[in-house]
C-alpha cells in the first residue's frame, strides 16, 4: 500500500506540479531511506520516531535528518489532503 501511495505522490509531483528533476530525485532518495530503517507500516507517529532514532543511532547528521524529515512531511501532508 505504501509503495502505491508514493507512486501516486511521485506522479502528481512530476506531471501536475511539474517539479524539477532535482526535487524529484530528492523525493526518491527520501523514499529510499525508508528501506534503510524498515517500513513505516503501519504509518504512525511511533514508526516515524523509530526511523529517526534508527538514523541517529547510525550517526546520521542533524542536517541530514532535518532534510529527511522535510521530505517525509511533504509526503505526509499530501496524504492528509
Amino acid at each position: 500500500m505504501f509503495d502505491e501511495l508514493f507512486d501516486q505522490f511521485f506522479r502528481e509531483r512530476t506531471f501536475i506540479r511539474n517539479l524539477s528533476p532535482r526535487t524529484m530525485r530528492f523525493y526518491k532518495q527520501m523514499y529510499g531511506f525508508r528501506k534503510d530503517v524498515g517500513s513505516f507500516e503501519p504509518l504512525s507517529k511511533a514508526s516515524l520516531e523509530n526511523a529517526i532514532v534508527t538514523f541517529r543511532e547510525r550517526g546520521v547528521s542533524l542536517f541530514a535528518m532535518n532534510t529527511y524529515i522535510r521530505g517525509i512531511n511533504t509526503f505526509l501532508k499530501w496524504l492528509h489532503t
